[in-house]
């Protein structure tokens, strides 16, 4: 498994998310999407890195915080 999940990312921020994740490993693609819910708009992200090890460092690098903002970062299980 190459991919990740990515809850509470902020919105218009593809670059800058890119960048954090790079760290971890080289990424393929970084895929953003907004939902509406009862609650409001909820932004979320798949990362799709180059190699599986990159997904084991991130995870293990939890929880993951982008300036005030905590990520929510688990296991990709969706196929979108």
């Amino acid at each position: 498994m190459r991919r990740i999940e990515v809850g509470h990312s902020p919105a218009d921020q593809t670059h800058l998310m890119r960048d954090y994740f790079a760290k971890d490993g080289s990424v393929e693609a970084y895929e953003p999407h907004t939902v509406r819910e009862a609650s409001g708009m909820v932004n979320y992200a798949f990362v799709t890195f180059h190699q599986a090890e990159c997904v084991d460092k991130a995870m293990s690098e939890r929880p993951h915080n982008l300036g005030r903002q905590t990520l929510e970062v688990s296991l990709c299980n969706r196929f979108t």
